[in-house]
């Protein structure tokens, strides 16, 4: 599907768990305000905030398959 930008979440890092040794590239799992869990990568990482993007990796990409029709009934 297309990229949304909604998806991507700019969070302070002061609100990432301690414990956590939050890193670009990271995948995490957030609860959203209704309950929902979302998968996110983090993307980008500085002393304030944590920029998490919840895009599937091959959203906004064309994708291409090869196949091979073995019947047509």
């Amino acid at each position: 599907g297309k990229r949304r930008d909604d998806l991507i979440l700019n969070v302070e890092r002061s609100k990432m768990p301690p414990n956590i040794d939050v890193k670009q590239g990271m995948a995490l799992q957030v609860r959203s305000d209704d309950g929902a869990m979302l998968d996110v990568t983090v993307v980008h990482v500085d002393d304030n905030i944590v920029t998490l993007d919840g895009n599937h990796p091959l959203a906004g990409k064309t994708i291409n398959f090869n196949i091979e029709l073995v019947e047509i009934s």
